[in-house]
């Protein structure tokens, strides 16, 4: 199907069941026949918080099969096509691919936040049709705990003492985790291999070593905006603390960060105490 300029843009109204005629934007899918009708729907989300092309990614990989039906086999099939010159098209290609490889860490740093997001949203909007009253879903979204302090002790532990435990990290992770600590302001994926040295003498106080020339490698690797080595590492810190708490608690001591911003541990600090002269 090739796009027609001159279709009203409620053109595929007319072949929506009736109950699905006022709904707000959407991905609608029907199969079967008249006699047997089934679709599935997803909402479209505020485009301020997932581009329109990552909604379109999520709702396509979420798909259920279609009931294989021996009778028919047709299968409906679309593309989007943009005209434009053969060399315009390998030069946005090449262009693409090197924005990629440069910010690879970066664009791949909250894939899973954003996936657990829409899913949150979308049971949000079922309690919602289930008659759950917006007051109730506001308490339980914007409920606050208390935020434990943190205390990095002289052997370099992670302690959170308002909630009575330790948080346990391998060198590398909480190496990670120290210098995007002391950082208040954030650092960028991209800006990482400024932070290299910082993160080598890091690691070198937490691990008692002063040759470090086996963990160089890992390192170096993850300093390089163009590997996934940083987010292996923010995910590793993430799980320290979500193993231990709820993630809604938990997010305050992670690394967090939208794409193309720099990424921080949001927690207060006055609430980090530092024993220790790293």
């Amino acid at each position: 199907w090739v796009a027609n300029t001159n279709l009203n843009s409620n053109f595929l109204q007319s072949f929506l069941v009736e109950e699905d005629k006022n709904i707000d934007a959407c991905f609608l899918r029907y199969w079967g026949y008249s006699s047997n009708l089934e679709f599935s729907r997803y909402k479209i989300q505020d485009l301020s918080l997932l581009t329109f092309w990552e909604q379109l990614d999520f709702y396509i990989h979420r798909l259920p099969l279609f009931p294989k039906d021996e009778e028919d086999e047709d299968r409906v099939r679309f593309s989007i096509r943009r005209d434009q010159p053969s060399w315009a098209r390998e030069a946005q290609r090449q262009l693409e691919e090197q924005i990629q490889r440069q910010e690879y860490a970066d664009i791949h740093f909250d894939e899973e936040s954003k996936k657990l997001l829409l899913e949150v949203k979308e049971k949000i909007d079922r309690l919602r049709q289930k008659g759950i009253s917006g007051f109730i879903l506001k308490n339980l979204v914007n409920s606050e705990d208390k935020l434990s302090k943190v205390i990095i002790s002289e052997n370099h532990e992670i302690l959170l003492p308002d909630y009575n435990m330790q948080i346990e990290m391998a060198p590398l992770p909480k190496a990670v985790f120290f210098l995007f600590l002391k950082h208040e302001n954030g650092i960028y994926f991209k800006c990482l291999s400024d932070y290299r040295q910082e993160l080598c003498q890091i690691y070198r106080q937490i691990s008692n070593r002063i040759d470090i020339s086996t963990q160089q490698k890992s390192i170096e690797d993850i300093t390089d905006p163009t590997k996934n080595a940083i987010n292996e590492k923010c995910s590793r810190i993430r799980e320290a603390f979500v193993s231990h708490f709820d993630e809604r608690l938990a997010k305050n001591y992670f690394i967090t960060g939208k794409r193309g911003e720099k990424k921080r541990i949001t927690l207060p600090r006055n609430l980090v105490e530092w024993h220790t002269n790293i």
